[in-house]
C-alpha cells in the first residue's frame, strides 16, 4: 500500500512540475550584440513570437534596472517600438545611456533585465510569464565602459527552470528505476 501511495504521490509531482517546465513561454529575448560605450551600453535585441497572436502594434521592448542582489533600482525605462516580421522583430537598436540614468551613475555593477510592455492591453510580459528569460538579463560593469568594447555576454541563468528541470529529470529516472521490468532470474 504505501509503494502504491508512493508511486501516485511521485507521478502527481512529475506532471505537476512536467507542466511547468514544459510550458512554453511566448516571446524570447535573442540579443546579437552587447557593447560597451564610454557612457554606456549598446544592445541590438530581436525577439521571436511563439505565436503571432501575442503581438500587437502597442508592443514595445523597455527594460528594468537591479542591483547585484536582484533589488529593482529603476522599472520604468525608455520604451522602443518593435515591428513584427514572421515569427521574430526587426532588430531593436538599445541604448542604455548611464548619465542619463541617476540609478546607474553611483553603482559599479547592475542588471539590466529586458522586458516587453503592451501598452494597449496595459501589462508587462514578465509579469504575466510570458517571456522567455534565460537570455533577458546582462550584467552592466561599470569598469568596461570603453567605446567597442564587447560586453562577452554575461546573462543571467535562469535558477527555477534549471531547479524544474532537474526535479523532472530525477523523477522521470525514478520512475524508469522503480517500475523496470523485472528479470526471469530475479522473478524467482
Amino acid at each position: 500500500m504505501a509503494k502504491k501511495m508512493t508511486a501516485m504521490v511521485m507521478a502527481l509531482l512529475f506532471l505537476c512540475v512536467s507542466c511547468v517546465v514544459f510550458a512554453e513561454e511566448q516571446v524570447s529575448i535573442v540579443l546579437k550584440k552587447v557593447d560597451y560605450t564610454t557612457d554606456g551600453m549598446d544592445f541590438e535585441v530581436e525577439l521571436a513570437f511563439a505565436d503571432k497572436s501575442w503581438y500587437n502594434d502597442s508592443i514595445f521592448l523597455s527594460y528594468h534596472i537591479l542591483d547585484e542582489q536582484g533589488t529593482m533600482l529603476r522599472f520604468e525605462n525608455e520604451r522602443f517600438p518593435v515591428t513584427l516580421q514572421g515569427k521574430k522583430t526587426k532588430p531593436v537598436e538599445v541604448r542604455v545611456d548611464c548619465s542619463q540614468i541617476p540609478e546607474l551613475e553611483e553603482v559599479n555593477e547592475a542588471w539590466i533585465q529586458f522586458d516587453l510592455v503592451d501598452s494597449e492591453n496595459l501589462y508587462w510580459f514578465r509579469d504575466k510569464g510570458m517571456l522567455n528569460e534565460e537570455n533577458a538579463s546582462v550584467l552592466f560593469e561599470r569598469s568596461r565602459m570603453e567605446p567597442g568594447r564587447s560586453g562577452g555576454l554575461m546573462t543571467a541563468l535562469d535558477v527555477p527552470a534549471v531547479i524544474l528541470n532537474t526535479v523532472t529529470w530525477a523523477v522521470l529516472l525514478y520512475f524508469l528505476w522503480k517500475f523496470r521490468p523485472k528479470s526471469k532470474k530475479n522473478a524467482k
